[in-house]
C-alpha cells in the first residue's frame, strides 16, 4: 500500500482544510437554527426538538465557549464522512444487522436509505461508521443529531466524493487528515498577539506528523531489539530497514513473554507511533503461530496503548488502530482499545465533583483528587504524573495532589480516605455513582469524568517501553500554568515542552526500560541546557544517538534541527558507550533515510559527548 506521494498529501490538505472552512459556518448556522447559543429555545423551535437544545447546552455548559461547541460540531461530522469512506474503500463498511460489508455502490439503495432516515449514500454510510465506531462517535452524542441544511452537507459530501482512491488505500493518510484540519489555527494562533499558547492551541501549534522512518528507527531499535534478544533467529529482522545490531541493549531483566510487554506512547498524535508498534507486535505473536485475526487482538489488548492531550486526535488514534487492525485481520468486535485523553480538564468546583460520590467517603475524596490533578489538564496533558493509586506517603512527592485550600486536618482526612482508592477501582466507582445523576449537564461531566479516570490510570502506570514525538515549544510561550509546572516538577529541563517530555518519559519507564524520543537537537549542545543533559549522562544509558539536523521532515513545517535518542532507564557504568550517527549534512529528508537506513556507526564514550558539547 505504501505512503502519500507529494500530490496525493497536497490535495489531501487542500480537501481537508476547505473542508474545515465549510464545516464551521454550516455548524454555527444549524447550531443557532436550535437556539444553542441562547439560555432557552427560540419560541419558533418545534416541541421534538426541544430536547435536542437541553442537551446541546449541556455540552456546552462542559466548554469554554458557543465556538468550542462549534468547531466539535464541524469535526464530527465532516469525520463521519470522511471515515465512513476510509472504510468503505477497504471493503470495512459493515451492515449493522446483516454484519456484511458494503458499498458506497451498496449505499445508493433508496430502501436502505428510508430504513435508517437518511438523504443519501454518503449520509448512510456515515451512519453505518458511526455505529461501528462508538468509542468515537457516541451514541449518545447530540451533536450528531445536529442536521446540516441540505446543501451544507451535499457539499462536504462533494469534497469527500472527489478524493482519489489512492487516499483512501495509503497507509499514512489517517495520520495526515488531523494535521491538515489543523493549519489554519496553527496559523491563526502562531500570528495572533497573544501573550501565551494554552489549552487547545498548543496541540494546533505542536500538532507534526512523525515520518515514517522516524517510526520504525525508534520501534526497531527498541521493541525490535528485545524480540530478537528473544528469538535470535526470528525472521522479522529481514523486514527491518533500520534495525541496528550494535546499540548496546541489556534486556536480562526484561520479560519473555509477549504479552507481558506494554508499549506507551505518551504524546500518540493520530496514532503513527500505535500503528506501526501494532504491526511489530501482530508480527510476532504470528511468528508465535496464532492468526492475523487472534494475534492483532492480543496486540490491542496485552501491549499497546497511547495518550495524547487533544480529544480530537485521540478519536482519529482509535480509528487508526481500529482500522489497520481491520485491515489486517478482518472486520471484528475488537478488544477495548487503550487510548485516553489527557487534556479533558475538570470543569466546575471541587465540591460538585464531590457529588458524585454520593454517600462513599473514599469515592467522594478521590473526586476531590481528581478534580485537583486535572483541572489544569488541557495545558498539562501526559506530563501529570500521579501514584499509582491516591497513596498518602507519595502525595508529597508526586507534588500534583494539592488541597490547598483545606485546613490541614480536613486535607489529612481527605488523603487518607483517597489512599484507599486504587485507579483500577475508579471507573467502576464512578459508573455506579453515575447510575444516580439525574440531570444532563452532570451526565455529560460524568462521561467525561470516565475518560479522565481511564487517564489517570494509564498515566500511574510504568512500561516496558516509551516512544513518542512530544511537542516542540518553548515554555515560555505557555501559559502560567504550564511555566509553573514545568519550574516545579522539571527545574533542569524547564525550557522546552520536549525536554521536559524526555524526563516525563522516564518517569513512564520501569526501571532498565526503555525509552525513545523525537526531538530538538539543540539541547545537546546548547550551553544553557547543561546541567539537563549531565544529569542525564550521568544517572542514564544513553543508547543511540542520531543528529538529523533540518530538513528531516517532508512538511513545510521542518526548518529546526531535530535528533532521535534512545534510552535506557538505569545508571550507566563507567565505562558505557552508546551508538551515534551524525546525517545532518544531509539536505533533503529522503536522503536522511536513505543514510540512516544504510549506515553502520561507531559507538562512542558517553562522557565524549559532554566533553565535546561542555
Amino acid at each position: 500500500m505504501g505512503v502519500l506521494d507529494s500530490l496525493l498529501r497536497r490535495n489531501l490538505e487542500r480537501t481537508v482544510v476547505n473542508a474545515r472552512n465549510l464545516a464551521e459556518p454550516a455548524a454555527r448556522k444549524a447550531l443557532r437554527r436550535l437556539g444553542v447559543d441562547q439560555q432557552q429555545p427560540p419560541s419558533t423551535l418545534p416541541a421534538e426538538e426541544r430536547p435536542l437544545h437541553r442537551e446541546l447546552r449541556a455540552q456546552l455548559n462542559q466548554l469554554e465557549s458557543f465556538d468550542e461547541l462549534v468547531e466539535q460540531c464541524a469535526y464530527e461530522h465532516w469525520h463521519r464522512i470522511l471515515f465512513a469512506r476510509f472504510l468503505a474503500e477497504n471493503d470495512l463498511l459493515i451492515h449493522p444487522t446483516a454484519g456484511v460489508a458494503v458499498s458506497l455502490e451498496d449505499c445508493d439503495d433508496e430502501q436502505l436509505q428510508r430504513e435508517e432516515g437518511v438523504n443519501d449514500a454518503y449520509d448512510l454510510a456515515a451512519r453505518y461508521a458511526a455505529q461501528m465506531l462508538p468509542a468515537i462517535f457516541r451514541p449518545d452524542d447530540a451533536l450528531l443529531r445536529v442536521k446540516f441544511a441540505p446543501e451544507d452537507r451535499l457539499a462536504l459530501e462533494k469534497l469527500v466524493k472527489e478524493l482519489p482512491e489512492a487516499v483512501f488505500k495509503a497507509d499514512d493518510s489517517l495520520g495526515w487528515t488531523y494535521q491538515f484540519w489543523q493549519t489554519q489555527r496553527k496559523k491563526d494562533v502562531n500570528e495572533a498577539e497573544k501573550p501565551a499558547i494554552e489549552g487547545s492551541d498548543i496541540s494546533a501549534v505542536t500538532q507534526l506528523f512523525t515520518e515514517h522512518y522516524m517510526v520504525r528507527f525508534l520501534l526497531e531499535n527498541t521493541i525490535g531489539a528485545w524480540w530478537l534478544s528473544q528469538n535470535p533467529d526470528s525472521k522479522l529482522k529481514r523486514g527491518w530497514d533500520y534495525f541496528k545490531t550494535d546499540i548496546p541493549h541489556d534486556h536480562s531483566t526484561y520479560p519473555t513473554k509477549l504479552q507481558e510487554v506494554t508499549f506507551l506512547d505518551p504524546c500518540c498524535g493520530s496514532g503513527h507511533f500505535l500503528v506501526d508498534a501494532f504491526l511489530l507486535f501482530q508480527s510476532m505473536y504470528i511468528e508465535q503461530g496464532l492468526s492475523a485475526r487472534d494475534a492483532g487482538d492480543a496486540a490491542i489488548a496485552n501491549n499497546i496503548r497511547g495518550l495524547e492531550l487533544d480529544p480530537r486526535c485521540t478519536q482519529i488514534a482509535v480509528f487508526n488502530v481500529a482500522f489497520v487492525a481491520w485491515r489486517h485481520g478482518g472486520y471484528r468486535q475488537l478488544p477495548d482499545i487503550h487510548i485516553a485523553c489527557t487534556g479533558l480538564p475538570l470543569k466546575g468546583t471541587r465540591e460538585r465533583w464531590e457529588r458524585f460520590g454520593q454517600d462513599q467517603k473514599e469515592l467522594v475524596a478521590a473526586m476531590a483528587m481528581l478534580h485537583d490533578t486535572f483541572s489544569k489538564a488541557a495545558n498539562l496533558g501526559s506530563l501529570i504524573h500521579p501514584p499509582g493509586m491516591f497513596d498518602v506517603a507519595q502525595e508529597a512527592k508526586a507534588r500534583q495532589f494539592t488541597l490547598d485550600n483545606l485546613p490541614d486536618t480536613e486535607r489529612q482526612k481527605m488523603l487518607d480516605l483517597a489512599s484507599q482508592v486504587k485507579w483500577n477501582a475508579l471507573e467502576r466507582l464512578l459508573e455506579k455513582a453515575l447510575a444516580k445523576e439525574a440531570t444532563k449537564e452532570d451526565y455529560y461531566a460524568g462521561v467525561r469524568a470516565q475518560g479522565v479516570a481511564k487517564a489517570a490510570q494509564m498515566l500511574s502506570d510504568r512500561y516496558w517501553f516509551v516512544v513518542t514525538n512530544p511537542p516542540f515549544m518553548a515554555v515560555t510561550k505557555g501559559g502560567d500554568d504550564l511555566k509553573e509546572f514545568c519550574h516545579d516538577n522539571h527545574p533542569e529541563a524547564r525550557k522546552d515542552l520536549a525536554t521536559c517530555f524526555v524526563e516525563r518519559l522516564r518517569a513512564f519507564a520501569k526501571p532498565r526500560a526503555e525509552y525513545a524520543v523525537v526531538c530538538p537537537q539543540n539541547w545537546l549542545f546548547l550551553g544553557s541546557d547543561k546541567k539537563f543533559r549531565q544529569k542525564l549522562l550521568k544517572e542514564q544509558r544513553w543508547l543511540a544517538v542520531v543528529r538529523m539536523g533540518p530538513q528531516a521532515f517532508s512538511t513545510p513545517m521542518w526548518d529546526f534541527n531535530t535528533a532521535l535518542l534512545c534510552f535506557s532507564n538505569t545508571k550507566p557504568s563507567a565505562d558505557w558507550s552508546f551508538w551515534a550517527i551524525d546525517i545532518s549534512a544531509k539536505r533533503k529528508w529522503e536522503d536522511k533515510a536513505a543514510l540512516l537506513r544504510e549506515a553502520t556507526a561507531v559507538s562512542e564514550p558517553a562522557e565524549e559527548l559532554e566533553e565535546v558539547n561542555a
